[in-house]
């Protein structure tokens, strides 16, 4: 039996959403090597969520509930991936951040749903803005993470070998 882990692949917010192709990608690959639940399409309750995460070996989620829920119960190697939103606002020191620069002026804003979080200067640019982007219509700031980028640091916080190295 392979090990279990879960990931978060849907956030409310579209600015946090990481394109589904992606998600596909990476799921496929990790069912090499372990059973994958992915919590935002699998009916579970909060409660239930929580407690897979605690009792998974892993997990992959984007900026929403469960990088707090999944601190809160302890679950171990969690991967939390950013865009707009500041690591030292939204992770834990237990958990394992892919943040990349992308070409955005105003990264990492954090205005969605928790307030502002760019510089002070740039905060009129939000004006009527509160959940959308004020500056890209594609949200290049979640979606500048790539794959590979992200199994290479799920493999190494898991202990495992990326799988070209894989038998």
């Amino acid at each position: 039996r392979k090990p279990l882990v879960w990931t978060q692949s849907k956030s409310a917010c579209e600015n946090k959403n990481w394109p589904q192709g992606h998600w596909k990608e990476i799921i496929s690959e990790l069912a090499r090597n372990y059973e994958v639940i992915d919590l935002s399409t699998s009916n579970h309750s909060t409660r239930q969520s929580l407690a897979i995460a605690k009792l998974s070996g892993g997990g992959i989620v984007l900026d929403t509930f469960l990088v707090h829920g999944s601190a809160a119960v302890g679950a171990k190697n969690v991967l939390v991936l950013l865009g707009s939103s500041r690591k030292e606002v939204v992770t834990y020191p237990s958990q394992a951040v892919i943040y990349i620069h992308a070409d955005c002026p105003i990264q990492p804003c954090g205005t969605f749903k928790y307030g502002i979080g760019c510089k002070t200067e740039d905060e009129h640019l939000f004006a009527g803005h509160e959940n959308t982007c004020c500056i890209t219509d594609d949200y290049r700031c979640i979606k500048s993470i790539k794959p590979d980028v992200v199994l290479a640091e799920f493999y190494k916080i898991m202990g495992r070998i990326q799988k070209s190295e894989t038998p």
